[in-house]
């Protein structure tokens, strides 16, 4: 009969643990257990190994969301949670960060915690400092950092990573830190793509400087996470910015918030509050307007023979033919917004950006896709609305600028454009017509 073996140490033993899910048979040295990050203890004494909940996200496996196991030690990630740089062995397995090897970099000269400066303490395998008073909570997971040969900090030892699409702060050489995106392989150009290293125990991934463009490829041991409030923070306190950095500023802010958000939509199908239909809202035809309506301009008597084509008045004007006074009736083609003629179009729920909307047929560049309907407010309106959101943590954003102190929400009352996501690399373009409607293209 074989002896079995910690899942953690490695060690053989016969006053082993096993966990308590159900269909598991890792077992465990109880010290082995207690010490290591996201073991669940049971108020049975019985406890759940690191196996069954996300390192990042710290949410269990589900039938949508399965985990993919270390081949080293229990640590676990959902597909959408995986630390940059890793490539799965398979589908289930993957090799995670905390067995990557050490690398010699730099470390920040102010505490990642407080934010002030004095004698820290520097992780091994990443840019973090910190004061002892900062980390006496998590001691007894990191180990103390004076008597350690090698001391990682809590987010490395507990396997918290940054991942695909994370803004965060690069620093390369003697440069200084400076603002990137950490990118997809399959969205890197073909030359950045082929000078990828081959060092895999390093866990090398490739960052997108904000305002250059410029790629590079580098570790973990080279970036720290982009926090909110960053572009006015400890990495920008020196006097002399240049436009250029100031510029890279702006684009990573921008690009942070729209990062959140989708992770908080992320999160949300995560915890399993994302329904297996739909939200539902009140299905509108047209704008409900909630302040007065603004006049539209009328239609000059349309003098097109056979069509309307580019050559007629009204469609340059923007402004869509009255039927009574179109001179080719039926054959008009300048009404399609009033007849509504929308591809079909179908909402769907995405792998991890909550739910979308996709097209149920080939559409044609210039295509005229749908209007953006929902309850036209003003400005008061619009800021106690986004207030009551945030409140309520209702980080999902269905509000768009009408024009000057006109918003449409589509939030509660919409048609189904208001499931369109915004992306990095959007396919359509939204075109405000006669500062009343907001129309979206292909």
């Amino acid at each position: 009969m074989s002896v079995p073996w910690c899942a953690i140490c490695m060690e053989p033993g016969t006053n082993l643990v096993l966990c308590a899910s159900k269909g598991c048979d890792r077992v465990y040295h109880k010290d082995c257990i207690q010490s290591f990050p996201h073991s669940l203890a049971q108020g049975d004494g019985t406890f759940l190994c690191p196996n069954h909940e996300c390192a990042l996200c710290e949410n269990m496996e589900s039938s949508m969301f399965p985990l993919a196991s270390c081949v080293r030690c229990p640590t676990a990630y959902h597909s959408c949670c995986l630390p940059a740089g890793i490539g799965p062995l398979d589908a289930e397995l993957v090799l995670c960060p905390r067995h990557m090897k050490e690398e010699k970099h730099g470390n920040v000269n102010f505490c990642l915690i407080c934010g002030d400066g004095g004698n820290m303490y520097c992780c091994d395998t990443c840019p973090g400092a910190f004061h002892s008073v900062c980390i006496t909570s998590t001691i007894h997971i990191t180990g103390d950092p004076s008597s350690a040969d090698l001391w990682r900090c809590f987010d490395c030892m507990t396997g918290i990573r940054c991942i695909v699409g994370d803004v965060v702060w690069l620093k390369l050489g003697s440069h200084r830190y400076w603002p990137a995106q950490i990118m997809e392989d399959s969205s890197l150009p073909e030359s950045v793509l082929h000078s990828k290293p081959r060092d895999l125990e390093n866990l090398p991934f490739c960052a997108k400087f904000f305002g250059s463009g410029d790629f590079s490829w580098t570790t973990h041991s080279n970036v720290i996470k982009w926090s909110e409030g960053d572009e006015k923070g400890y990495f920008t306190k020196s006097a002399n910015q240049k436009p250029a950095f100031k510029k890279a500023l702006e684009e990573a802010a921008c690009q942070f918030s729209i990062t959140k958000l989708d992770r908080d939509q992320m999160m949300v199908a995560l915890k399993g509050r994302v329904d297996a239909q739909p939200p539902k809202f009140k299905r509108l035809r047209t704008n409900l307007y909630t302040i007065p309506r603004m006049k539209l301009e009328i239609a000059e008597e349309c003098v097109c023979e056979e069509a309307c084509d580019d050559d007629c008045l009204n469609k340059m004007l923007s402004i869509e033919c009255d039927p009574k006074q179109c001179s080719t009736g039926d054959k008009c083609t300048n009404r399609r917004f009033q007849k509504r003629n929308y591809p079909k179009l179908v909402p769907y729920l995405t792998q991890d950006r909550g739910w979308g909307l996709k097209a149920g047929e080939d559409l044609t560049q210039g295509q005229f896709v749908i209007e953006y309907v929902g309850e036209v407010i003003d400005e008061e309106e619009c800021k106690r609305r986004l207030k009551e959101n945030e409140t309520n943590h209702n980080h999902s954003f269905y509000i768009l600028s009408l024009r000057r102190g006109t918003y449409v929400d589509a939030r509660l009352k919409a048609n189904l454009a208001r499931f369109i996501n915004h992306s990095c690399d959007p396919n359509c373009s939204i075109q405000v017509c006669l500062d009343v409607l907001l129309y979206l293209f292909i």
